[in-house]
């Protein structure tokens, strides 16, 4: 009885995470001036911009997405911070249902949900002609 009662509180925790109730990738887009320079992310081409792309959001890997073109060459980062997704369309409930899910499900666990990692922007530009 007791191995059964503690098998369902680890299986109603593992649901209510933000890993399992929501995409672990997020949508941005980098565009860049000039249109259509070779993008490159953490050294890993990305094609031409603009371009919509899809990361995790991993406080551990320090993104940087650079532009390169004929006579230029720009870098900036793409910061991650904790959100709660508001006013992102499709994303917007990703992790404000988790949130309410966990506290619906394990209310004592709620707490763990509430934020989810992202993107400080959905959208970015790169201007090569910009001084940082």
């Amino acid at each position: 009885m007791i191995n059964r009662f503690i098998s369902i509180i680890i299986i109603l925790i593992f649901i209510s995470s933000c890993a399992q109730m929501n995409k672990d990738r997020v949508k941005i887009t980098i565009r860049s001036n000039p249109a259509n320079a070779h993008l490159y992310i953490n050294n890993a081409y990305y094609g031409q911009t603009p371009a919509h792309i899809s990361l995790i959001p991993d406080s551990d890997i320090d993104y940087k997405a650079t532009i390169v073109g004929e006579n230029y060459q720009k870098t900036i980062p793409l910061e991650t911070w904790y959100s709660v997704r508001e006013g992102r369309g499709e994303e917007t409930t990703r992790c404000t249902l988790d949130a309410l899910g966990s506290m619906l499900i394990v209310p004592m666990f709620s707490f763990m949900s509430i934020k989810c990692r992202d993107f400080k922007q959905q959208e970015y530009l790169i201007d090569a002609y910009m001084a940082n």
